[in-house]
This record gives C-alpha cells, structure tokens and sequence, in this order.
C-alpha cells in the first residue's frame, strides 16, 4: 500500500519497448506525458540510461532534432546511489540498481532512451500528497 493518494508506474506491469533507442509509449511515440511533479527512475542491469525532458504542449519526437516546434532536452537527474547526491546526464549500471530523481518542474513529456546495453527501467510518478 502507498502513502501517497496517486502513485502511477511506468514499466512496471508491462515491460519498456525500446526502438531505436527510445522507449515506446503505449499511446504511441516516444514521449510519456509528466501529469506529476514527482519522477523516480529505477534502472536494474547494465547499461546506460539518458533522459530527455520538454516542455512544449505537445508530445516531441526525442529521436528527432530538437526545433522550437519539437524541443527538448537531455535533462539531468540526481543519482541516489551516490554519497554526494550528484548530478548527472545519464545513468550508468553495471550488474546493479540505480534510483534516480528527476527534476521535472515545469516539464510536460519525457523520454528514456538506453545508450548502451540493455537495462530495465521503471518509472514511478507521484503527487506526493
């Protein structure tokens, strides 16, 4: 049972399709709408794991180049498995787990793309509440 009101999990009762690096949503397209503030990535394997971020009303194409009318951006995420609660723009495993917060304030889609191996991914979005 969850202590917040609204806990959504992305990857979790359906594995991530990737193509062409990026993870399929089931809408269709690559982009995973961001309807809370609050995002926690978690990448079990190895591999290495780049999220992208934007804040347009539309959903981007993140395998696209980013133009004003398809913006977006590698985003940077804190690492939780680091003593220092670093900032980094990927995340990189290696026959481990690895729990990252994303800073997602004001972003409306997300992409999750695997740059390097094949690591498992599931994302967790909560209104905290």
């Amino acid at each position: 049972m969850s202590v917040y009101k609204e806990v959504q999990f992305i990857g979790s009762d359906f594995p991530l399709v990737f193509a062409g690096g990026f993870a399929q949503s089931p809408a269709g397209g690559n982009a995973f709408a961001i309807p809370q503030r609050n995002v926690i990535v978690t990448v079990v394997g190895t591999g290495t794991v780049v999220i992208h971020g934007s804040a347009q009303a539309l959903p981007p194409d993140f395998s696209a180049t980013s133009t004003i009318s398809n913006s977006h951006a590698v985003i940077v995420v804190a690492d939780y498995s680091l003593a220092t609660n670093q900032y980094v723009t990927s995340i990189i495993v290696a026959g481990a787990t690895k729990i990252c917060e994303l800073n997602t304030n004001f972003l409306t889609w997300m992409g999750i793309q695997v740059t390097a191996g094949s690591p498992e991914v599931i994302v967790t979005i909560t209104d905290n509440a």
